[in-house]
């Protein structure tokens, strides 16, 4: 058996947990778990635990998110206001272990809204350094522009309303999501363009 993909998913799993974790007890636990990790990946590829921790460190401090921006036929963008914030965002989030961007994006956006879409094409990548917002290490954010195929729509519990916007009528936008949203749109303009 292959261990080093579960590994690498409770590697990901303790490290979110110690960025969005306040709870003391949490934290330790998280970090106990994190702990393991390193000891089993050091005992896997026969390296020192130091060497490992030092690895996992430097190549494997980034994050991945992915959003989907997605237009219906009057050129409205579906929007999901957060609970969080109570802001208006693109449904997204971030990127699960052994899962691609694009397969987030999809996925993202059915648990989200409750809608199956398809990926037109990737009209964003955003790269923050360590330190921005908070993160820790590098992050980097993929947006595509999509349209809807199918399912109904349904909140989870990270959204308080759907809704399809005028991007000019959107009352508060979460964090850079307009900036990602008007790009989409960019593209959806200039597609349409070159099919006429």
């Amino acid at each position: 058996m292959d261990i080093l993909p579960l590994l690498d998913e409770l590697r990901l799993l303790a490290r979110d947990g110690l960025r969005f974790s306040d709870n003391p007890y949490d934290r330790e636990r998280y970090t106990r778990l994190m702990e393991l990790v390193e000891t089993y990946y050091a005992k896997t590829l026969e390296l020192p635990e130091d060497a490992v921790q030092e690895r996992l460190q430097r190549n494997l401090g980034c994050s991945l998110s992915a959003g989907a921006a997605t237009f219906d036929g009057d050129e409205q963008i579906l929007l999901m206001k957060r609970t969080d914030n109570d802001k208006w965002g693109l449904p997204g989030g971030l990127v699960e272990p052994h899962e691609s961007p694009p397969e987030a994006a999809v996925r993202e956006t059915r648990e989200e809204t409750g809608y199956e879409i398809n990926l037109l094409e990737m009209t964003t990548v955003n790269f923050r350094k360590p330190g921005e917002d908070g993160l820790p290490h590098r992050h980097v954010h993929f947006v595509y522009r999509s349209e809807i195929i199918g399912g109904t729509a349904h909140l989870s519990a990270e959204g308080q309303e759907l809704k399809h916007w005028r991007l000019d009528r959107v009352p508060s936008w979460n964090g850079e999501d307009k900036e990602y949203a008007l790009q989409a749109q960019r593209h959806q303009v200039a597609e349409r363009t070159d099919a006429r």
